[in-house]
């Protein structure tokens, strides 16, 4: 495995879900991620938008904001979000702001659903 792909596995499974993965899972798992910067203040998923990923907030931070505009929840790294509009297929209920520069990890909807459904 090389450098980089070893260090995305190690940062995964030091975060739940990820972490209660098989070994071979978890191997195989940051090769099926794809790495997003967002700036700060950039809108990383919109209210209303639909969301084809969950986020996996390697570094930064991230607002999400309720559709009455407050903050419900403030994500660090390590933090998964997204995975209400992966699971239900349905638009996003939140808008998700990156608050200070952040890099994320992409894992498509139908590989969470893969995940999900092997670690039942």
């Amino acid at each position: 495995m090389d450098v980089e792909l070893a260090e995305i596995r190690d940062f995964l499974a030091a975060h739940p879900p990820y972490d209660a993965l098989d070994a071979r899972t978890l191997d195989e798992l940051p090769k099926k991620l794809t790495a997003r910067y967002f700036r700060r203040g950039t809108t990383i998923v919109a209210l209303g938008s639909p969301n084809q990923y969950v986020h996996i907030l390697r570094s930064g931070g991230v607002d999400i904001i309720d559709a009455h505009g407050s903050l419900a929840d403030r994500d660090d790294p390590g933090s998964s979000f997204g995975l209400s509009s992966v699971l239900t297929g349905g638009p996003s209920l939140y808008q998700i702001v990156a608050h200070e520069d952040s890099l994320c990890l992409l894992l498509p909807a139908e590989e969470f659903r893969r995940l999900m459904a092997i670690s039942s």
